[in-house]
């Protein structure tokens, strides 16, 4: 079975196995588990700064020797020179472990321990500076809050009127949809109106028509009864006449005188 290689993770520097670390397909560099997944929506590879990759972070499988001391001594160097403020104290406890192992691992080799020994130095300085510094980043923040504070009223008037814009913006929509129902309405109802008022006028030439029929008929109906009345006034006249007339006439014999009949067109033609 071959060996199991051991890696340091160079933002936590905790020690895992291979199996344990992702890498990035831009820049290649490998991180735990971990770090990976607190470190995904970054942008930018937490080491190298290089711009990461569309291709997510994966795994890599090799057949591992023992790393040299000087090896994990240069990877302890560059781990040291990253700490900084927003280190947690479990990475630097564990810095400083690895330390002391490869301090003893080196078996005198001066080039290295010296390195390494600079570089705790440095390290050493730096974080005599680390109070003032968070104090500093404090004192910003608590600044930055002073104005976030002054201007969250504002913000809050700002979102206000953009919630009372959004209702106003709503509220026309919803005048605009109910004015083009009315239209719609209105054209529907104007259209009625139109067809109403043609067959109105269809009802009232057809009245008119039927009117003057009507007063034609009456006025024939008057002339007929002018002449009806004429005709029996002149009825009971010659009613009257004939009266008159049988009673100047003598008794009538049974003979059939052919001249009588004579006589009463000429009598008639006379008084008439």
């Amino acid at each position: 079975m071959p060996p199991t290689l051991t890696l340091v993770c160079d933002i936590c520097q905790e020690e895992y196995g291979l199996e344990k670390f992702l890498f990035e397909a831009a820049c290649g560099h490998g991180f735990c588990e971990t770090c990976t997944k607190e470190t995904k929506s970054r942008s930018t590879c937490p080491l190298c700064r290089a711009k990461r990759s569309a291709v997510p972070p994966h795994r890599v499988y090799i057949t591992p020797v023992d790393a040299p001391a000087e090896d994990q001594a240069q990877s302890l160097i560059n781990g040291l020179s990253k700490v900084n403020t927003q280190s947690s104290p479990r990475r630097t406890r564990n810095l400083r472990t690895r330390t002391e192992r490869i301090v003893e691992s080196l078996d005198g080799n001066s080039d290295v321990v010296t390195k390494l020994l600079a570089a705790v130095k440095d390290l050493e300085e730096r974080l005599r500076y680390f109070p003032l510094e968070l104090q500093r980043e404090r004192d910003e923040k608590a600044a930055l809050q002073r104005k976030v504070d002054l201007w969250y009223p504002r913000v809050n008037a700002v979102e206000e009127m953009e919630r009372k814009q959004a209702c106003l913006q709503s509220k026309l929509r919803e005048l605009k949809q109910e004015n083009a129902s009315l239209q719609t309405s209105n054209n529907e109802i104007k259209l009625l109106h139109d067809t109403a008022q043609n067959e109105l006028k269809k009802y009232n030439d057809i009245v008119a028509g039927q009117m003057d029929v009507m007063a034609a008929k009456d006025k024939e109906l008057a002339q007929l009864k002018v002449q009806k009345d004429e005709n029996e006034k002149q009825i009971r006249l010659l009613k009257k006449k004939l009266k008159a007339l049988a009673k100047s006439q003598p008794p009538r014999t049974d003979t059939n005188d052919p001249n009588d009949s004579l006589f009463i067109e000429r009598s008639n033609t006379v008084h008439h």
